[in-house]
């Protein structure tokens, strides 16, 4: 399969495991040394982001992917931006809005990983 569409089958499990909250596919898709940096520039580490999910502070209830851009590194890295549409609540206060992802994957063996990642609010 094309470096590119692993990618684009990889954001899509990301999504799934986003929207039910599941922690166990988020440990395997988020490398360790992940950097996220959100929205309102709060950087996390792999560790904080799935509690987030694991504890229910975060949940997702909607998320829309629109345009897609990936960019593929020398076929072991690659670099996404996303529109997704999100709606779900955060600290049992609810939130809904468009934000635009970048994340970049990296190839370990035959399984990817996000990286890095940020997002912002559009």
């Amino acid at each position: 399969m094309p470096v590119t569409a692993q990618i684009l089958e990889s954001e899509k499990h990301l999504y799934e495991a986003m929207r039910n909250s599941d922690a166990e596919h988020l440990d395997y898709l988020l490398h360790d040394d992940l950097v996220y940096m959100t929205h309102d520039g709060t950087v996390l580490d792999k560790i904080t982001d799935i509690e987030l999910h694991r504890s229910g502070i975060l949940k997702i209830s909607e998320l829309v992917a629109g345009e897609t851009f990936v960019s593929v590194i020398d076929g072991s890295s690659a670099v996404v931006t996303v529109d997704i549409n999100l709606e779900g609540s955060f600290a049992e206060e609810p939130f809904k809005g468009n934000f635009r992802y970048l994340r970049v994957w990296k190839s370990f063996g035959e399984d990817w990983k996000v990286i890095a990642a940020s997002a912002t609010e559009i």
